[in-house]
């Protein structure tokens, strides 16, 4: 039986990822438009001349992953408990810092490498979120959760980027045209909806590939 297991890899279809990624930010609207409001806000004050812009963009930088992290655990809330750990706020940082350098330094080199890697980690931040272990735990998780997917994984990660890269540049040239220079807020808005996404990527895509891997591995050993 724990052989069966070991071979048994779940599959998730392109347009799986792309409407389970709408379908889970859809659970967290009031979340969603509170952390945008904060965002908007924090964008005002540092674009104004209050003389605390500084502070202001420190206190953002300091703030966005404890955003990322609450906006985690509304979404997995919905269907499971999440374990309550001050300390993965500090781990999710470490994670962007670990993930970004080896997908940049892809990317320089070809851009499909680059798309790969963020494609079979998309899924670490929710293994840190939803379960026990450090950032390199999750990380080792979601590659593993990724094999036989990595393709799918790619396209809904590069459909989500191509999307949000053309409402950017949609939103930009509105707001150009207005102002002569996008003002800061929308800059923000548009900066923080990215990863957004992203998260909704995730979670999908750890439900349909890995939610309750352990609980199976116990029923099949």
């Amino acid at each position: 039986m724990a052989f069966l297991h070991s071979g048994q890899k779940r599959q998730a279809s392109f347009a799986e990822l792309m409407n389970g990624t709408l379908a889970e930010l859809s659970l967290i609207r009031r979340e969603l438009a509170i952390y945008f409001a904060v965002v908007a806000v924090l964008a005002f004050g540092a674009g104004g001349d209050t003389g605390f812009g500084w502070v202001l963009q420190l206190a953002a930088l300091a703030g966005y992953f404890a955003g990322q992290f609450w906006l985690y655990r509304a979404m997995l809330r919905h269907t499971e408990p999440v374990p309550d750990a001050a300390m993965r706020v500090l781990g999710l940082a470490i994670m962007a810092l670990l993930l970004i350098i080896p997908i940049a330094f892809a990317s320089n080199f070809f851009l499909i490498p680059g798309i790969i890697l963020a494609a079979k980690w998309v899924m670490a931040p929710t293994f840190l979120v939803a379960k026990p272990g450090n950032a390199i735990d999750a990380i080792g998780k979601s590659w593993r959760a990724s094999d036989g997917n990595t393709l799918n994984l790619s396209l809904a990660f590069s459909a989500l980027v191509a999307g949000w890269a053309l409402l950017y540049a949609i939103g930009s040239a509105v707001t150009a045209g207005a102002f002569g220079d996008p003002p800061m807020v929308v800059t923000w808005v548009f900066i923080h909806i990215l990863p957004v996404l992203l998260m909704g990527l995730s979670v999908t895509a750890y439900r349909l590939l890995a939610e309750d891997e352990d609980a199976l591995g116990e029923v099949f050993a």
